[in-house]
């Protein structure tokens, strides 16, 4: 029997954290693994919107710290999760749109877990980008977490 699978998506907000904080609770009660996905990308503004997101060479340059960076991203997720013993954590860094990069880690997924909003667009909105899309075209459940989502511990 394959292993169940939670991919949450996570970027540093508040919303993220609520998600991150969700899924374990959900891991840890399934026995499920636990894939925490980053995504980033490097905008290349184009007159008044913005490019494809491609890496030319001068931008290319000044991500050269992007292994770093990733280990930053996995050292905070790891200390998010702290009291989590025993839960099968997964942390995957990559490039790439947000919303596409949880659709391809969730492809074995038993659920995908995103908070409400995260660090881009309007401070208004009720829904982001990213999980309005990833809920209309994931192949699995999504759970979609509001900030204000209050997880009790343990």
């Amino acid at each position: 029997m394959a292993a169940h699978v939670i991919v949450v998506g996570t970027d540093g907000s508040h919303p993220a954290g609520a998600a991150l904080s969700w899924a374990a609770e959900q891991a840890r009660a399934t026995g499920a693994q636990l894939r925490v996905v980053h995504a980033w990308t490097v905008p290349i503004p184009v007159g008044y919107g913005f490019g494809p997101e491609i890496l030319p060479p001068e931008a290319a340059e000044q991500t050269g710290g992007m292994e770093e960076d990733a280990e930053r991203v996995r050292a905070a997720v790891l200390a998010a999760l702290e009291g989590s013993e025993g839960l099968d954590v997964d942390v995957r860094v990559r490039q790439g749109h947000p919303a596409q990069v949880l659709l391809d880690e969730a492809g074995d997924a038993d659920l995908v877990v995103v908070g409400r909003r995260g660090t881009g667009g309007f401070a208004a909105a009720v829904m982001g980008s990213v999980s309005r899309y990833v809920s209309a075209h994931a192949h699995c459940p999504v759970v979609v977490v509001p900030h204000e989502q209050q997880v009790r511990s343990r």
